[in-house]
């Protein structure tokens, strides 16, 4: 590991309290909700709104065309350092919000 990968996740631990994901942008919303209630306050309903408009289909990628598996692996390859950070958000990320569920869970 690079000493450049090392201090970007003692930073991310030191100084975010979460750090979302795209593709989960739902718990995101809800993990937002729950660490900074008050600005956040119904941030998780609006994204909800936004997101039944957003299925409706008229930003979908209509022909998608994937890569051939060598770019994916060259790809790969050039970026493991970029991958393995990106790991470890999604870990902390799927940490914080196991924890923030158990809390809800327990004040039931």
């Amino acid at each position: 590991m690079t000493y450049s990968l090392q201090k970007a996740k003692k930073h991310v631990q030191q100084e975010y309290a979460t750090v979302g994901m795209l593709e989960d942008l739902q718990n995101f919303f809800k993990t937002l909700e729950y660490i900074f209630s008050k600005p956040f306050h119904g941030a998780y309903q609006v994204y909800l709104t936004y997101d039944k408009k957003r299925k409706t289909g008229q930003h979908a990628t209509q022909t998608k065309i994937f890569p051939q598996p060598s770019t994916t692996e060259a790809l790969r390859s050039k970026l493991k350092y970029e991958i393995e950070f990106y790991r470890f958000i999604q870990q902390r990320f799927y940490a914080v919000l196991h924890h923030i569920n158990e809390q809800v869970v327990a004040s039931s």
